[in-house]
Formats: C-alpha cells, structure tokens, sequence
C-alpha cells in the first residue's frame, strides 16, 4: 500500500464520515421541524380555543365599561347640576340675608335704643332706692338694715 492510496481511502473514509453526518443532522432537522410544526398548530389549537371562550367575556367586559361610562357621564352631569343648584341657593341667601338686614337694621337699632334706656333707668331707680336706703338708715332708721 502506498501512500496515496491510504490518503484516497482514508479521504473517501472521512468524506463517508462526514455525508453520514450530514445526513444524519437533515433528518434531525426535519424531525425537528416536523415536531415544531406540530407544537405550533397545537398552540395555535389552544389559542384558537382561548380565543372563542374569552370572547363572550370581552363582550360582557366591553358592555359593562359602556354602562359604567354612561353611569359616569350621568353622574358627572348630576355633580354639575347640584353645584349649580348649590350656587343658586347660596347667591338666593346672601340676597335674602342682605334684604332682611337692610329691612330689620333699624328695627334692631330702635330696639337696642328703648333697651338701653329701659337699663339705664332701672340703674337711676336702683341708686335712688340705695340712696334713700342709705339716708333712712342714716337718720336712724334700724329695720332698713336688718
């Protein structure tokens, strides 16, 4: 044997090597795409199935947030309303407050007059009865001051 032709066997050797590995790696490949495929219509199953359950839900979520929004419109607008209603009431008091003012002022004026002169007369009479007191007992009168 020489030495070419161990290099052409061992060359025709590796090159078998190395087809069979190819070919053993395109199987693993194909095997490996088929299992892929297969995994992927079998997700694609299950969120087709997920799909179809969760729609009614989403229906029921989307009709339940278009009532909780027409529920808030209404309430917005029932807010704006009382605060207006509100203000009225407080601008119909203040205007109230000021007529009765203005109409009772001098009534309440008059009549904190006749009562100051109502207390400054029983003062005068309280000293004139203190001052007769006084004189009475001054003069010798004892029962006053018993």
């Amino acid at each position: 044997m020489n030495l070419k032709s161990i290099m052409d066997s061992t060359g025709t050797f590796w090159l078998g090597v190395i087809g069979v590995v190819l070919t053993l790696q395109m199987i693993g490949m194909a095997i490996g795409i088929v299992v892929l495929v297969r995994w992927t219509r079998q997700t694609q199953a299950v969120l087709d199935s997920m799909a179809s359950e969760a729609r009614p839900l989403l229906r029921q979520t989307a009709e339940f947030l278009d009532e909780m929004h027409h529920v808030t419109t209404k309430l917005r607008e029932l807010e704006a309303s009382a605060a207006v209603a509100a203000h009225r009431v407080n601008q119909t008091w203040t205007v109230a407050t000021s007529a009765v003012r203005l109409k009772l002022w001098p009534v309440l004026g008059a009549a904190r007059a006749a009562q100051a002169v109502i207390k400054a007369l029983r003062r005068r009479s309280e000293r004139l009865d203190r001052q007769a007191e006084q004189r009475f007992v001054y003069e010798g009168g004892s029962h006053a001051s018993e």
